[in-house]
């Protein structure tokens, strides 16, 4: 991926996330987050890993019945399901690797609001 458009992405997450956490305005959805993060990254095809990882994290529902059904946690992936049974993952189980739990570990230093630390470190 090219550094400038890693770097470009990596300040685009960091000030939504900067954003939320200097506000006054409370902020205690973790969804809407993830729409900000998705939307300060553009329309880029190539996302880089860490701006993926911070969407994870507040794409993930808690206490998921598809989560612990199927991934065996807490947490599971929005779902989609179709008329035909079908259930379509929006996040791969596969795509939450050892790396990107470490820099969730990470992030979840730079920030005191309770919604930020708690998605990072949930």
């Amino acid at each position: 991926m090219d550094t400038d458009l890693q770097s470009k992405q990596k300040d685009a997450v960091i000030g939504v996330l900067t954003k939320i956490e200097t506000s006054t305005q409370k902020f205690t959805e973790d969804h809407a987050v993830a729409t900000l993060l998705r939307l300060s990254l553009g329309t880029e095809d190539i996302v880089s890993n860490e701006a993926l990882a911070d969407v994870i994290a507040f794409s993930l529902y808690e206490e998921s019945d598809y989560g612990i059904a199927n991934w065996n946690c807490y947490f599971g992936p929005p779902v989609a399901t179709y008329e035909n049974g079908a259930i379509k993952e929006q996040i791969l189980r596969e795509l939450i690797t050892s790396e990107m739990v470490g820099y969730w570990r990470g992030q979840a230093s730079l920030f005191g609001n309770p919604v930020l630390r708690s998605r990072y470190l949930g």
